[in-house]
């Protein structure tokens, strides 16, 4: 009786992650400096505010709902992106960032949203604000050294990134070849699994 069941409910595994995560990082003597544990913190935070944007879309995909889908998600990509910079640069350079990046993001969903009623939905920045931090962060693993943040951890999480987009792309054969399960739904569980891994890139 649920409308997108499988898409709907793999959303608890974002749940899962972020209050997992938040358990862990709450708990006094884990190692991290008090600025980096407190953008751990609302990383982990983000990933609820993930669950619920897609939960809702999913329940009744719409443009409005899927403007509440995508908003947390620019959250999150901002949030992991500066605590790569604060793990191999600076926590000043990431804090910095923040801030902008959060604007930038909000705006690139907002301007789809106003192209998509306007009857030509444009999603060119909003997919570069996605796709060119990721990138960015995998050349900043590649060539720079890890300071506190877990490098093989945070690489798994931009591996499972990776594949997570190409389950998206394939979303209608992975339907047709298991019968039951989405390539969006397994994108899903292979995206919150990679943002777990942020988690565990923190424990020292």
């Amino acid at each position: 009786g649920i409308p997108n069941c499988m898409n709907v409910i793999s959303n608890l595994s974002f749940i899962v992650a972020g209050v997992m995560g938040l358990a862990s990082l709450s708990r006094r003597g884990n190692g991290l400096a008090r600025p980096l544990t407190y953008m751990m913190l609302a990383y982990c935070a983000s990933l609820l505010l993930v669950a619920l944007g897609s939960i809702y879309y999913h329940l009744s995909p719409t443009n409005h709902s899927l403007l509440w889908d995508r908003l947390p998600m620019t959250i999150t990509f901002s949030l992991f992106f500066c605590l790569v910079l604060a793990s191999h640069f600076s926590m000043r350079l990431a804090h910095g960032l923040l801030l902008p990046m959060l604007l930038t993001g909000t705006f690139t969903t907002l301007y789809w949203y106003y192209t998509e009623t306007a009857g030509a939905g444009d999603l060119r920045f909003y997919a570069a604000f996605q796709f060119l931090p990721m990138l960015l962060a995998m050349l900043i693993l590649l060539l720079f050294p890890s300071r506190t943040l877990k490098k093989p951890a945070l690489a798994m999480t931009l591996m499972l990134y990776v594949l997570a987009k190409l389950a998206e792309i394939t979303d209608a054969d992975i339907y047709t070849l298991t019968g039951f399960i989405s390539g969006h739904t397994v994108k899903h569980l292979l995206a919150a699994t990679g943002a777990w891994y942020v988690v565990r890139a923190a424990r020292i």
